[in-house]
């Protein structure tokens, strides 16, 4: 296998999550996160079906990869943060040309796959350190 990268993930390897964690509090957009998720009862996670190793959908539907267990991680972490052992998470599949306006736009809360961190997308985005 050829160690060329899908020419879409220009920063392979970089996982754009939204800091909810203990990274969050710090900007205002990760406080409305926060909120909306207290409200909702629900974390809702945008990934990319076919971005293998770190998002995918199995035969079962479920999603699996690096980024998937990265945000059930965060799941894990908001339920105790928040108070809530019964926070349902839902996944919200995503294109590379849609991931960062779902986040953006409210239809998740956290974008767990690979994604270019661009200027623009730092405007109404926040990205994690990138996980290899």
């Amino acid at each position: 296998m050829s160690k060329k990268h899908h020419p879409r993930f220009a920063a392979y390897g970089a996982l754009t999550v939204l800091a909810l964690g203990a990274m969050a509090p710090a900007t205002s957009f990760a406080g409305a996160a926060l909120d909306r998720i207290r409200e909702s009862g629900r974390v809702r996670f945008a990934y990319l079906p076919q971005a293998k190793p770190f998002t995918s959908a199995s035969a079962s539907g479920t999603v699996e990869g690096y980024g998937a267990a990265l945000c059930e991680r965060i799941a894990a972490g908001l339920k105790s943060q928040l108070g809530n052992a019964q926070l349902a998470v839902e996944w919200v599949p995503v294109t590379i040309d849609t991931a960062a306006n779902a986040v953006a736009g409210g239809q998740a809360d956290v974008l767990c796959t690979p994604s270019n961190a661009t200027l623009a997308r730092r405007k109404s985005l926040s990205y994690s350190i990138p996980t290899f």
